[in-house]
């Protein structure tokens, strides 16, 4: 994880937009309501790529070091999840199902969770 998103997890902050290079993600803290349960989660709520610079891994990049760090301070920042919401591009819709996420569709775009261990 970014230090802007490792300090954007410890702040008061609920939403934050983090630049890097060519990449820039919309992140949130939330509550998500998944099988029974609710899971206090880092969502990830819009991904931007420069087009020169797309299908290059720059959010690959960036969400291998977001869920390293998300795994390592679940219990610190209180996460039980990542959520990836309304999935609108099959590219990360295979992102998501590469990396161990569940679907859940609820009619409209489908959004993806995926449980810290």
């Amino acid at each position: 994880m970014t230090n802007a998103t490792a300090l954007f997890l410890q702040s008061d902050c609920r939403s934050k937009w983090i630049t890097i290079d060519a990449l820039s993600v919309y992140i949130r803290k939330s509550s998500r309501f998944y099988n029974g349960k609710i899971y206090k989660c880092l969502d990830i709520a819009n991904v931007e790529v420069e087009a020169h610079k797309r299908q290059q891994g720059q959010f690959r990049a960036w969400y291998a070091k977001a869920e390293a760090e998300a795994e390592a301070e679940a219990k610190y920042f209180g996460l039980d999840a990542i959520f990836i919401e309304s999935v609108m591009s099959s590219v990360m819709a295979d992102f998501c199902l590469r990396h161990g996420f569940s679907v859940r569709d609820d009619g409209l775009a489908p959004n993806y969770i995926k449980k810290l261990k």
